[in-house]
């Protein structure tokens, strides 16, 4: 609109003009604001005819009607409102309103009227509606982030919405690939004022391959802008061009979805008219389009992310061990199939649920709370543990448990993080396996002792003196039947404590004076090395209760080792001390070198040895620490290995303290 011309229905905007029709002189006169309002010359005498003459000819005969049924059906008031066109062009909306009086007689005497011209009152009511009709289109375009699961069902949604607001008769979605190179293909989402009369036309659309990075679908998505066109015939692919003027369309706008830089999607809408859209309306697409454009990024960055979590989860189900996962707050969150095949999940409810009949492995106690690798991890702890029992189906199920924390972005336990599988068939080949190695450690034993008896006579000379290479090679034989001894000693050692026989003999101990005694009696062993032992009882008080043998054979396992590794002139340092859950700790730490990482996780078990040469150099059989992980656990503690800042080893292990004295050993 030009600025004068805007000036100028600035001038007429609500200007109101009155007029009167006296019947009896038949006389009727308006005042000169009609001849500004309506653009016609003041020269002629007013009439009822001029004023319906600058009424457009469609609603002429409207006012015409209403102005007689007010006369005839004696109404007292009346107002309409009209479309009027000036003679320079202009086109107005005017508002007549008129009220009838009447004689003695009840017969119109006077007809007074007011005309208004209403344009810029209709517009702005016209301006309000649409950009309400904006605003919820854009509200509606946005809920659908929210109110929908995929893309597709997100941009149908949309482009209906958009179809209504612009009354357009036919839409349809094209996308852009995201691989290289990047072109178009029609999606399925469109949607039509009537299905029937646009079938052929997607049916075309979904058919149409070529020419689809061209024409106005190219410049779409070459400028970023949106494109309109009326020639559909040049400017759409030809199958497509075909089926929509076969349908009547005659116009078409392509509205490009950009997300950050690039194009990822097109609207193309069809009207059955060749009005252009105007600059609002053109305007509305952009920022329905920019809007549709964060959209369809979330859209897609969610369906990406359920198929990663899909991939993810049909990874885990699909698992030969069992996956617990729990959250922060203790509530379950996830089972694999495997691990609700052992009974984690409620079958009442259907929920998932951590099971509270698991045991301490070869016992009918619950598994203690403060080992279990699930609820460890809740307090940023990882662990292993292999002693645990679920009672589930009139069986026990052996289970090897890991346990790990799994963080939020602030550092902070979201969720548990267990694993698990059934150990029965490993735990029935260990069990062959440790009875064959006990059946042939008894066969063994006699002949051995009665081997290691001769070898010591001829040693010693009883049955005669030996020369120089024999008396040597007696020596040597002398030295490995007794290691061979020691070893097989060793081994009915640990398969007694594992099948339970002998029991132990748990009573109050006082722990101070039996570390004590044990580190009195490593101590020439250790000086004969040039190393120091030292003993730092902080918990001097503290009594447990354990086999006050077996107990003294674990501290003495790990001073030989501690000993063994540790350089002459360093010292090894026994230490006692209460912590957390009402627990002692006893450690031993060397300055050795310390235990390789690799290692680390096989530690306990039975013949593990970090360096084979090294074993041969220090001696050892390897079941030392597997002797001192069994008795442990089976007085109710743990053992385990932590790194020392400084270097070397620190080995320890915990036991539940017990309160109210006890006797000492």
């Amino acid at each position: 609109m030009r600025p004068d011309d805007l000036e100028t229905d600035f001038r007429f905007t609500g200007r109101l003009g009155l007029w009167e029709q006296d019947f009896p002189s038949g006389v009727l006169q308006w005042d000169v604001a009609i001849d500004d309002i309506l653009g016609v010359s003041s020269g002629g005498a007013p009439s009822l005819d001029r004023l319906l003459d600058a009424i457009v000819p469609e609603e002429r005969a409207a006012v015409s009607e209403a102005l007689q049924s007010s006369l005839e059906d004696r109404l007292e008031r009346y107002q309409i409102e009209c479309h009027c066109r000036r003679p320079d062009g202009r086109e107005l909306v005017i508002r007549h309103e008129w009220n009838v009086e009447r004689d003695g007689a009840n017969q119109p005497s006077v007809l007074r009227g007011v005309v208004q011209d209403v344009t810029h009152r209709r517009r702005d009511k016209a301006a309000l509606r649409r950009k309400t009709a904006l605003i919820e289109l854009l509200y509606e375009v946005a809920a659908c982030a929210n109110d929908v699961e995929t893309l597709d069902e997100a941009l149908r949604t949309s482009l209906e919405h958009i179809r209504v607001f612009g009354d357009w008769s036919f839409g349809s979605v094209y996308l852009v690939s995201d691989s290289e190179p990047r072109g178009l293909s029609p999606s399925p989402v469109w949607c039509a004022s009537e299905v029937a009369r646009f079938r052929a036309l997607r049916t075309a659309i979904s058919l149409a391959r070529d020419g689809l990075d061209r024409g106005l679908l190219g410049d779409a998505v070459r400028t970023g802008e949106p494109a309109w066109s009326t020639d559909i015939r040049s400017r759409l692919p030809a199958l497509t061009a075909r089926a929509a003027i076969a349908a009547g369309m005659r116009g078409v706008l392509d509205v490009p979805v950009r997300v950050g830089a690039e194009t990822a999607a097109v609207l193309e809408l069809f009207a059955d008219h060749t009005i252009p859209p105007d600059v609002e309306l053109m305007q509305a697409m952009r920022n329905v389009a920019a809007l549709l454009g964060r959209v369809f990024e979330r859209k897609r960055s969610e369906e990406a992310l359920r198929a990663s979590e899909a991939r993810l989860r049909q990874i885990l189900e699909s698992m030969p061990i069992g996956v617990f996962v729990m959250d922060a707050a203790g509530k379950p969150y996830f089972a694999n199939r495997y691990a609700r095949s052992i009974a984690w999940v409620d079958g009442g409810s259907g929920e998932v649920a951590f099971p509270g009949n698991v045991l301490l492995a070869g016992t009918d106690q619950p598994y203690p709370a403060e080992r279990n690798p699930l609820l460890r991890a809740l307090t940023k702890e990882s662990s292993v543990v292999a002693d645990m029992e679920l009672a589930a189906a009139g069986r026990r199920i052996p289970l090897e448990v890991w346990g790990s924390p799994v963080f939020d972005e602030r550092g902070r336990v979201a969720y548990a993080l267990t694993a698990f599988h059934d150990i029965t068939e490993r735990r029935k080949v260990e069990r062959m396996k440790d009875e064959f190695v006990s059946v042939v450690s008894h066969e063994l034993r006699t002949p051995l002792t009665s081997i290691q008896g001769a070898l010591g006579l001829l040693e010693n000379g009883v049955l005669g003196p030996l020369g120089g290479e024999a008396l040597e090679m007696a020596h040597i034989a002398g030295d490995g039947s007794r290691r061979l001894l020691r070893l097989v000693n060793e081994l009915l050692d640990i398969q007694k404590l594992e099948f339970g026989t002998p029991t132990l003999h748990p009573q109050p101990v006082a722990l101070g004076p039996l570390l004590s005694k044990v580190v009195a009696a490593s101590r020439p062993y250790a000086t004969t090395l040039r190393i120091g032992l030292d003993l730092d009882d902080g918990a001097p008080a503290v009594v447990v209760v354990a086999d006050p043998d077996r107990l003294s054979q674990v501290v003495a396992n790990l001073l030989s080792n501690a000993i063994k590794f540790t350089p002459p002139g360093e010292h090894v340092q026994v230490t006692a001390r209460r912590v957390a859950r009402n627990q002692v700790r006893v450690a031993v730490e060397d300055r050795g070198p310390g235990v390789p990482e690799e290692f680390r996780a096989s530690l306990f078990q039975k013949f593990s040895q970090a360096d084979a040469s090294d074993a041969r150099q220090k001696g050892g059989t390897g079941l030392g620490l597997a002797i001192c992980k069994v008795i442990v656990e089976k007085l109710g503690g743990a053992i385990g290995h932590e790194p020392p800042a400084g270097g070397g080893a620190l080995f320890y292990f915990e036991l539940p303290e017990l309160f109210g004295g006890a006797s000492s050993t």
